[in-house]
């Protein structure tokens, strides 16, 4: 997490402007109640602002000692952090979670968007969980994609966001830092033309 959080605030000062960090929080890390601290430690030795993280929990982790999960998420939610619910849809959906709660974004699981081009049912849960999100406030992310048709059908249905190999495969740091840099280069090049 501190080495993510660096490397985020570093490209942002390089002008990779609008980055956010999510980090994927295992339940160990949760119950052993260590996240509050590994999170404040990061934030503070990058200086990156608390909005630009975004911390993903399992459904599952969300039913577990549930009054411990919410004092936990709602001091992360207090400090600036944003929270996401990873895997929407895959577990015992904490629908009571989405509403107490202040999560700003869910995450359809790539089970459902592999086959949301050719299975009706598949099509009906994205859009529903779409729909149901936006109307609680929360933003969506499709994961997974790997098709110019699911990116397509999610941009039809009104999904914010969008992840997955279509876009860009998973990169270690030193790939993601000159990927960066090639595409702040190229805004730079574009901005000065204008």
């Amino acid at each position: 997490m501190d080495t993510a959080c660096r490397a985020v605030k570093s490209w942002q000062e390089k002008g990779a402007n609008g980055l956010r960090l999510c980090i994927n929080v295992s339940s160990r890390q949760f119950r052993e109640g260590r996240i509050l601290t590994m999170v404040n430690k990061a934030l503070d030795l990058s200086g990156l602002a608390p909005g630009c993280l975004e911390l993903e929990f399992t459904e599952g982790l969300l039913m577990e000692d549930e009054v411990r999960v919410r004092n936990m998420l709602a001091e992360l939610s207090a400090n600036g952090v944003r929270l996401c619910i990873d895997d929407f849809g895959t577990g015992y959906s904490p629908l009571n979670f989405l509403k107490r709660l202040l999560f700003t974004s869910v995450k359809i699981d790539r089970a459902f968007l592999s086959e949301i081009t050719h299975n009706p049912d598949d099509a009906r849960i994205t859009q529903a969980v779409i729909d149901m999100a936006h109307r609680l406030g929360l933003k969506v992310v499709g994961e997974g994609v790997e098709t110019e048709a699911q990116s397509e059908f999610l941009r039809n249905v009104k999904c914010d966001l969008v992840q997955g190999n279509l876009f860009c495969p998973p990169m270690h740091l030193e790939e993601a830092r000159e990927f960066f840099a090639t595409r702040v280069a190229a805004s730079a090049r574009l901005a000065a033309k204008d």
